[in-house]
């Protein structure tokens, strides 16, 4: 019930978004593209082969086991139903 209460008050809250001008927008657009940029030319200039080898990284079972262990120690379910 409190999750209710909080989501009905955050959707009091105004999305500033809305309130800006066309020109702010462009300026908004333009620093997330420059924020973004470094990260296009990385992945962009990453040699052939390295997106298997992180798929691999990723999916074998002890990267795996240490995910699932992380995720059951810090989301702990508190048992109320």
């Amino acid at each position: 019930m409190r999750a209710v209460t909080a989501a009905k008050r955050l959707l009091t809250i105004p999305a500033p978004v809305f309130a800006l001008t066309k020109q702010q927008l462009r300026h908004f657009a333009l620093t997330k593209q420059q924020l973004r940029q470094p990260v296009v030319e990385r992945l962009q200039a990453a040699p052939a082969g390295a997106d298997q080898a992180i798929q691999h990284l990723w999916t074998m079972p002890e990267t795996r086991a240490a995910i699932r262990h992380y995720v059951s120690r810090t989301f702990k379910q508190s048992g109320a139903g």
